[in-house]
C-alpha cells in the first residue's frame, strides 16, 4: 500500500482509513490511535509514516483527476470540432435540415444574447456592484509595521510540521 513500513497496528489503521476512506470519522481515528500503546516517539514515527503514505496516495489521484481533466478537455473540444465541420459542411451545401438513420440535424437559430461594446456607456442600474474584498497581504503588511488597521488584527496559530 505504501512505500514505508508501518508496524502492524498502523499497518491495520491505514487499512481502515483505505477501506472505509469516506466513513472513518476523525473521533474513530482518534480512539484507534490513543488505542495504540506504544511510547510517544514510536507513535509519532508511525503516525508519520501514515501521513506520508496519505500524501503519496492524495498526489496519485491529484495526478490522475489532472490526467482525466486533460483528456475530457480533448473529448470536449473533439466533439465542438465536429459539431462545428458538420455544420460548415451543411451551410456549404444548403442543406440546412434533414433526417439520416437516428438522428435529425438542423442549424438553428441561437437566443439572442447581449453583446458589450463600450463599457463606459452602460447606464449604472445595468452594472453589478461588486463588493469590496479586503488585501489580506497589505492589512498584514501593515499591522507587522506596527500601523494599525481597524477591523482587523494579527493572529499566529501553530500547526505540526513533519520533515
Amino acid at each position: 500500500m505504501n512505500l514505508y513500513e508501518l508496524s502492524n497496528n498502523y499497518n491495520q489503521l491505514a487499512q481502515l482509513i483505505e477501506e472505509n476512506s469516506d466513513a472513518v470519522e476523525n473521533d474513530v481515528l482518534i480512539d484507534t490511535l490513543d488505542a495504540i500503546e506504544t511510547t510517544m516517539e514510536d507513535k509519532a514515527e508511525n503516525i508519520a509514516k501514515l501521513v506520508q503514505s496519505l500524501k503519496a496516495e492524495e498526489e496519485g489521484i491529484k495526478a490522475e483527476v489532472k490526467r482525466l481533466n486533460d483528456k475530457k478537455k480533448v473529448i470536449t473540444n473533439k466533439q465542438a470540432n465536429l459539431k462545428s465541420y458538420l455544420q460548415d459542411v451543411m451551410q456549404q451545401t444548403g442543406k440546412t435540415k434533414f433526417k439520416s438513420g437516428t438522428f435529425s440535424f438542423a442549424i438553428q437559430k441561437n437566443p439572442p444574447k447581449a453583446v458589450i461594446d463600450d463599457l463606459s456607456l452602460l447606464p449604472f442600474e445595468v452594472l453589478v456592484v461588486q463588493p469590496p474584498t479586503p488585501d489580506l497581504n497589505i492589512i498584514k503588511g501593515m499591522l507587522k509595521a506596527g500601523e494599525e488597521v481597524p477591523g482587523a488584527h494579527l493572529e499566529q496559530g501553530e500547526s505540526l510540521r513533519i520533515r
